[in-house]
């Protein structure tokens, strides 16, 4: 690859200023002052040109297919939404489906840097997000009634309570892999330490779920018998397609109104959800194949509730085929499929680890979505690391078998390889 492009992925600075554009707390849209927002929007609509033209610009020239998947998967979302846009409201930039467009740009940026740089990358991105952690921490403390209020709901730095995990679980997974990479353990466990703190603070149902899933996973794995028989990528695929089905399809649940309602202090309907399920089903029937696109406006009208402000169904499998239709969560689905082949040709610790963290995202996000919010894509940053993790630990084996033989046959190769490359 032309080394003027790969260095737009590697260089501090521009990693800097594409990140913090993309990821900006939902606050700053909030509170900012008039001007501020302004420049934020202007921001918006032009560096989103130049990075998406250099993203391509890579994969073109980059003709190995690791993200041969995601980039096919974001490639069809920047057509279908500007497709699905113009024919939902008849001008493409209609309801905030471009911000979709330059969120996923973002993204695909982000998963280029990781192949070209993928331990600073890492450590870039778990710093970061430990910082967005902290200080949202620290408004919940400051601010116990919430920083600003949005419709119905109290706000903080990150945004409302419940959306917080879509910067939770990213920034749990890459602190993990950044210690793992550098045996330093400090940033881990203070980002988990704050994040754990977070959830028990503001008391979101779904957040409790998550992080409370993770934990059982965690501990269970460390019983040799669970890790070799019980927990694996199939029988997570079990429950996730299970639960997809007995709830959200068949709704056995209201076999059971009163234990729910006993032990849960939910109705049958899980505040509502059933509502936007059954909404959801219409509109995949409506529109099967492309789905409605990222119109904001149009999804608000599908999915308001009463005077709540809803624009997602509440499961992600339901909102991308609402969303995306049949053929985004096609491509949605291979795109975990080529990370769970990586996994299971090596199955090791570091594996189990990230499908315990991804088994507890996939069980909350069957009663939520957050598709609308621009960290949401940092899902796709969890999926692709096992693929580039394997390669770079099998390209550090390598060179060692290499030296090795050095070692045995002579120095001919010596050159190339140093002790402590290993």
């Amino acid at each position: 690859m032309n080394h003027k492009v790969r260095s737009f992925f590697k260089e501090p600075i521009f990693f800097y200023i594409i990140i913090l554009n993309y990821f900006r707390p939902p606050c700053l849209n909030e509170i900012s002052p008039a001007g501020l927002i302004s420049f934020f929007s202007l921001w918006d609509k032009y560096i989103g040109i130049p990075v998406i033209i250099l993203c391509i610009i890579a994969q073109i020239q980059d003709r190995k297919t690791m993200i041969g998947d995601i980039a096919t998967y974001y490639i069809y979302k920047i057509i279908g939404t500007i497709v699905v846009t113009f024919i939902a409201s008849g001008a493409v930039t209609g309801g905030g489906a471009f911000h979709h467009l330059w969120t996923l740009s973002g993204i695909w940026y982000v998963v280029l840097a990781l192949k070209y740089n993928y331990k600073q990358t890492v450590k870039r991105l778990a710093y970061l997000l430990s910082i967005l952690v902290f200080i949202n921490l620290l408004t919940i403390i400051i601010f116990p009634g919430g920083m600003y209020i949005n419709g119905n709901y109290t706000n903080y730095f990150l945004g409302f309570d419940n959306g917080h995990i879509v910067v939770f679980m990213p920034t749990l997974f890459l602190t993990l892999e950044n210690a793992t990479l550098r045996k330093r353990y400090a940033l881990m466990v203070s980002t988990w330490v704050a994040i754990i703190g977070s959830v028990i603070i503001c008391k979101s149902g779904v957040t409790l779920v998550g992080v409370g899933v993770l934990i059982f996973l965690l501990c269970i794995i460390r019983f040799p018998a669970v890790r070799k028989y019980l927990f694996n990528w199939k029988t997570v695929a079990i429950v996730i397609i299970g639960v997809f089905l007995l709830v959200i399809v068949l709704r056995i649940q209201t076999n059971y109104r009163d234990f729910i309602m006993q032990y849960f202090g939910k109705d049958e309907s899980f505040t509502g959800r059933t509502i936007l399920w059954d909404r959801a089903f219409n509109y995949i029937k409506e529109n099967p194949w492309l789905g409605t696109g990222d119109n904001t406006e149009v999804n608000l009208v599908m999915f308001k509730l009463n005077t709540q402000r809803i624009v997602y169904s509440h499961n992600e499998i339901l909102d991308i085929l609402v969303r995306s239709g049949v053929i985004g969560l096609v491509l949605y689905i291979l795109c975990i499929i080529r990370t769970f082949r990586t996994i299971g040709k090596r199955w090791t610790a570091h594996d189990k680890t990230w499908l315990a963290i991804m088994a507890s995202y996939w069980i909350m996000m069957l009663a939520e979505s957050y598709s609308n919010y621009s960290f949401y894509y940092l899902y796709f940053v969890m999926l692709y690391c096992p693929r580039v993790e394997h390669k770079m630990r099998n390209h550090l084996k390598l060179k060692k078998h290499m030296y090795e033989c050095t070692q045995n046959e002579g120095d001919m190769f010596s050159v190339f390889i140093k002790p402590g490359d290993e």
